[in-house]
Order: structure tokens, then sequence, then C-alpha cells
């Protein structure tokens, strides 16, 4: 027999950890070529717990969330049917696959998993064109899941760093490509980027769901399964409830991370007061030594400028003299457009504006603030590709999970409502505004 051609050992592994995205009892997958081991994918459970419903602030207010579709085609299950799981994947690869004694090289990525049990309630007449269509009866009930990407606790995720120090590492984010080993380029496969998610139909379709989130769920797909119907009415009105039932999964996990995060965040303040604590008495101590090292200068200078001053004196009265008679030359001409400055146009461009609009800021960013990172980003919605009605019904179903409060965000005070939160402007978060997002958080 003829010997098969060996894969790309990277693309492979691509593939593989598409298949174990949703996998329930394949955890591991190990690749041999004569008999040597070449690659390793372990996928492995970290923790799991209960997703909270959030319920009404009091019996009059309609301020809880909604966990059913719009057409009451389909309700989310509550407490253990609402699961969120942690999973970390390890990928081992050969450097070199032609030589069975050479070092394996391993990448690992964290993720995160949102379970929910769905209870099923489609009309008779809907349930009737269904089976017509499809030869079998929809199900009573059903598993939706969605994925998404979770920091990396382990190690500095300098991804989340780049554009904070972009103005003076610029040879660094250069490189930052050509260092990537093949396993780690098997390890960003299998998370999604921002609106890259893919719609999982059994295994993964071009489908994207618009956010940085995959999606597991039983739609009705067209015949080639890379597709969902929204051409038959009946499939139409159950896929479009489904991918509801979904967005309303997603803003549920969310809510339920930020929170998580929220309690972290409180926790950790008294780490993040010593650590600012620390860095004045470091500005202190420098400052005083800038001082005296000026002092010392100005002090040698002296005697060599004492002659200089009498001619700088009458240098500047005249020069005070012949600005005051241009101005008064020119009239008052200036528009409504010159007498309007900016405030770094009023300050100067000098170090000590430049401290002031843009505050000094090189605490490293703790493990609550790169989670709310990857979780802000995965739900910045964008258009789903190919067909945009994905995309739209799962926003609709995000939306209407909590119509009257919009999503939380991590400032530099704590987890707060999306319209309690102020960006940081020409150094805002310097004058003790609060619920201001940090710079750093902002930029990423």
């Amino acid at each position: 027999r003829d010997p098969y051609p060996l894969p790309d050992l990277v693309e492979f592994g691509q593939f593989l950890t598409a298949a174990l995205t949703f996998t329930q009892c394949l955890a591991n997958i190990k690749v041999y070529v004569n008999q040597t081991l070449q690659l390793d994918i372990n996928k492995t459970i970290l923790e799991s717990h209960t997703i909270a419903t959030p319920k009404a602030s009091s019996w009059w207010k309609n301020d809880g969330a909604l966990i059913s579709s719009s057409t009451g085609m389909f309700v989310l299950g509550k407490g253990s049917d609402l699961t969120q799981t942690s999973v970390q994947m390890t990928v081992s690869l050969r450097k070199d696959v032609s030589n069975p004694d050479s070092a394996m090289e391993t990448s690992t990525v964290r993720a995160r998993y949102a379970s929910a049990m769905v209870k099923t309630k489609i009309p008779p007449d809907v349930e009737k064109r269904i089976i017509r269509v499809t030869k079998k009866n929809p199900p009573k009930e059903l598993t939706v899941q969605i994925f998404l990407d979770a920091a990396n606790h382990d190690e500095d995720d300098e991804s989340l760093t780049i554009k904070r120090n972009t103005k003076f590492n610029l040879n660094k984010l250069a490189n930052i490509g050509t260092k990537q080993s093949m396993a780690s380029k098997i390890t960003d496969s299998f998370s999604p980027t921002p609106g890259s998610g893919r719609i999982f139909i059994g295994f993964r379709t071009s489908q994207t769901t618009g956010f940085g989130v995959h999606l597991a769920a039983p739609l009705m797909p067209t015949v080639e399964r890379e597709a969902i119907d929204f051409v038959d009415p009946a499939l139409r009105e159950f896929n479009s409830s489904l991918l509801e039932v979904a967005g309303i999964l997603m803003r549920l996990a969310l809510e339920h991370e930020m929170n998580r995060i929220g309690m972290l965040w409180e926790e950790n303040a008294e780490e993040r007061k010593q650590w600012e604590i620390s860095r004045e008495e470091e500005k202190r101590k420098q400052k005083e030594k800038d001082e005296s090292n000026t002092k010392s200068g100005g002090n040698a200078a002296a005697a060599s400028s004492g002659a200089k001053d009498t001619d700088n004196d009458n240098d500047s009265i005249a020069g005070s003299l012949f600005g005051f008679a241009s101005y008064m030359a020119r009239g008052f001409k200036s528009t409504v457009v010159e007498a309007i400055k900016t405030v770094p146009e009023i300050l100067g461009e000098d170090d000590e504006t430049t401290e002031l609009l843009n505050p000094r800021d090189d605490r490293p960013l703790s493990m609550e603030e790169r989670d709310a990172i990857v979780l802000m980003k995965a739900f910045c919605a964008r258009p789903s590709t190919p067909d945009d009605l994905v995309g739209q019904y799962l926003a609709k179903g995000f939306s209407r999970c909590l119509p009257s409060q919009t999503p939380p965000v991590l400032t530099m005070d704590g987890v707060v409502r999306g319209k309690d939160a102020r960006l940081c402007h020409h150094g805002l978060e310097a004058f003790g505004v609060p619920n201001v997002v940090r710079r750093v958080v902002h930029e990423n």
C-alpha cells in the first residue's frame, strides 16, 4: 500500500480542537506517527457552578430576567439546569516530526462554557408543519451551550497589554507573530475572536454568531447542514425563537461572570491600595532626588549667569512691548473658532501637561481586569455572516433578558451598569470622578 501523506499537524490540531469544543465525553486526543507521539490535546474541567437568574427587586417592579422567548416556544431552566463550567485546553506538539527524540512544546488556554436545559412549548399547528418537513417530532427538551474565551490565570497574557505600550514597544509588537510557537497556533484557534463565533449544529458551520462566542444548539439546518433554515415558515419560527433563547443565555452568563469579577475586585481592594501607597513613596523619593540634583547644578551655574541677567531683562521688556504693539495693531479680528482652544493648546505640550491629561498608570492588569476585558470584547456585537438574521435574533434575546438594565462594566470603583460608567478622557480619572473606566482597560 502507498504511504498516506502526513497532514500538517498545526492544521490537523486546529481541526481536532474544533471537534473537542462541545464534546461531553471525549476529553483527550493523541496523534501517533510511526508509533511516536506527535500531538497530544487534552481538555480538563476546572470548576463548575450554577448560574443564578436575576430576580425582580420587588413584587411591583418588572426588572427581573426574562427567560422565555417572545413567542413562548422555549423556556430556560433554572437552578441546576443553568450551569457554567471552566475548562483548560492543553496542547503538546513535537517540534520536529522527523526526529522522535525532539522536545515537545506545550501551550495552554482557558475557556468557559454556559449550558442550559430548555423546555419546549411548541404550538400544535407549528409542530405539525415541522413534522411534515423534517419527518420527525420536535424535542420536548433540548440543551443550548455557549463557549467563550477566558483570561489565562497562570501566565502573563501579553496580548492584553500591547495597546497600552504600543507607543514604546513597536519592536516588540512587530515580533509577536514571529515568536508564536506551533502549539500556541493550535490553542489560539480554540478560542473565538470578537465577532467570529461560530454556530455548531453537531459540528462547526460557516455561520458566525456576530459575538466572540460559539453557540451549540439543535437548530434546524439546511440540507447541506452549513446554514440555518430560515426559508420554511415553521422552521424559521423554531430557529428564530431558539436563537433568541440562546441570546438570553449569553446575557445571563455575562451577568454571572461580571458579578463574580465585582466580588473579587472588592476582595482585592486592599492589595491595590498598598500598591498605590508604595508607588507614591517611590515617586516622592524620585522627586527629592531630582530636586537635589537640580539644586546642585543650579548653584554651579548661578555665577556664570549673573552677568547676563540685566541684558535678558532688557530684552524681555522690549519683547513684551513689541508683542503688545503687534496685538493692538491686529485689532479684534479673532473669530470664535480661534478663541476656543482645547485643553492641550491652552496648557501646552510639556511633561506636566502630559501627566495631567494622561495620568501615569503603571499598575499591572489584575486578573479581574483581564477577565473583564475578555468578556467585554466577546460581547461586542458585529454583523453575523453570511446570514445577518442570526446576529439579530441573538441580539434580540440578549437585550430582552434584562430590558431595563444596561450590561455591566468594570470601572476603577467596581462593577457598575454601563449607563453609570464613564470613559476616561483627558485625565478624568485623576480628579476623583466615580465609576471611571481605567484607561488601559478601555484601550484593550
